[in-house]
């Protein structure tokens, strides 16, 4: 049922995941722009382009966080060869488009470039003016650096390389090609009893059949499957369409991607699906998720 869904989904919100992706937020660039009316050209763009770095990282498979310069200045810091922010740290930054960076990030980012880290830049086609720090011209050496760096023209394609080059992902494919269409997320926590870590797949595309492979990021353990109503395990098998390529330690896939994914599985008629917004709730959780990981930062 929905309410059976809700449940495993709170409880997945509830979890904890780590990313090593962080992106920069170009809140400062907006600002730059703000005369009053936030419906004023170029600023809805930017909403746009949010949306859609956070849709290509997503159909990827990539977990990642957002962190603009007020929380990088509040709570961030550079040790160990990681970018930290609270109790978050990363070793892989996208660069979004904007026009504006804080001296703390331009100095956390080419620290993070010295110890091997990896960073990504989307080119600003919204805006072709000069880059700041700090609201000042950006040094012409920072500038340099900064364009020497691997940039693309447009979120997907930069997804695209982020992904062959973070081992630890989901990876999802038809035919040897990356499925799109379906999102996952994971987390370690505890559902009915059982400890672990759980992952949900959703298919945007839900009422057409999806065969496909999934690999899932560790060798040589167990996988089930979770009928998410009775709140049972069973080992996962009867499966004619899906290659389970590598194994995650105690994962636990939820029985709603039976209903909502159609897998394709050998002797399973599947049903109707029940769920008419699973794209809304699966965003809305991933969206909570990432808000939720600041607000302990804050105290909240």
């Amino acid at each position: 049922s929905e309410e059976a869904l809700s449940d495993v989904m709170r409880s997945m919100a509830n979890g904890e995941i780590q990313t090593d992706l962080l992106v920069i937020h170009p809140l400062s660039s907006v600002w730059k722009l703000f005369e009053g009316d936030e419906t004023a050209e170029p600023m809805p763009q930017y909403t746009t382009m949010l949306k859609n770095t956070s849709s290509a990282l997503d159909a990827r498979q990539i977990p990642h966080h957002y962190a603009d310069e007020v929380i990088c200045e509040e709570y961030g810091y550079f040790k160990n060869n990681r970018i930290h922010i609270g109790k978050c740290s990363y070793n892989t930054v996208l660069i979004p488009k904007l026009t504006n960076l804080s001296a703390k990030i331009a100095d956390m980012l080419q620290k993070l470039h010295q110890c091997g880290g990896k960073i990504y830049v989307i080119k600003n086609n919204i805006e072709n003016v000069p880059l700041t720090v700090d609201g000042q011209k950006a040094p012409a050496e920072f500038v340099k650096w900064l364009t020497s760096l691997p940039t693309f023209e447009d979120e997907k394609s930069a997804a695209s390389t982020i992904a062959e080059n973070i081992p630890e992902i989901v990876r999802i494919t038809e035919n040897g090609i990356a499925e799109t269409d379906i999102l996952s997320i994971w987390r370690d926590t505890e559902i009915d009893g059982c400890k672990g870590r759980f992952y949900l797949f959703v298919n945007s595309r839900y009422a057409e059949c999806s065969k496909v492979e999934i690999s899932l990021p560790s060798v040589g353990n167990i996988v089930k499957i979770m009928n998410c109503e009775k709140g049972e395990f069973s080992i996962l098998n009867n499966v004619e369409n899906i290659a389970l390529t590598t194994i995650e330690e105690c994962a636990e896939v939820s029985q709603a991607l039976s209903k909502c994914l159609r897998f394709g599985f050998n002797s399973y008629n599947p049903m109707e699906p029940k769920f008419n917004n699973i794209q809304e709730v699966l965003n809305e959780t991933v969206e909570e998720e990432r808000a939720g990981c600041w607000s302990e930062h804050r105290g909240g």
